[in-house]
């Protein structure tokens, strides 16, 4: 009986301001929902899976490419990132106000007509 597993590496990881989570030097989109959140992280050879309060929120393919490399799916911006995405505004920064504190929190995405969703 040939027998087959697979390796994966468990990790919690907190939601960045900027919807994403740093994995092995690489950064995996999540939905913009939980931003600052904790989710645990499961990754293997091939894929990065990102779960909140056991579901998943997010998988993606994993990245071995340049260390400091976005993974980042189009469905997990928020609306008023997609024309910064379509313009090609890589690195810009989106002021982002918190649910909680009612402050703004500056990110790595800026984008001068960004309001919060929440």
């Amino acid at each position: 009986m040939d027998v087959r597993f697979e390796v994966a590496e468990r990790e919690t990881k907190r939601v960045n301001i900027d919807y994403h989570v740093e994995f092995d030097d690489r950064y995996y989109s999540v939905p913009y929902q939980p931003r600052q959140q904790l989710l645990q992280l499961r990754a293997t050879s091939t894929i990065v899976e990102l779960f909140h309060r056991g579901e998943r929120v997010a998988s993606h393919r994993r990245n071995y490419g340049p260390k400091g490399t976005p993974v980042t799916a189009p469905e997990h911006r928020a609306k008023c990132h997609e024309d910064v995405a379509q313009r090609g505004q890589q690195g810009s920064n989106c002021a982002v106000r918190s649910r909680r504190r009612g402050k703004v929190a500056t990110g790595r995405l800026r984008h001068r007509n960004c309001a919060s969703e929440d």
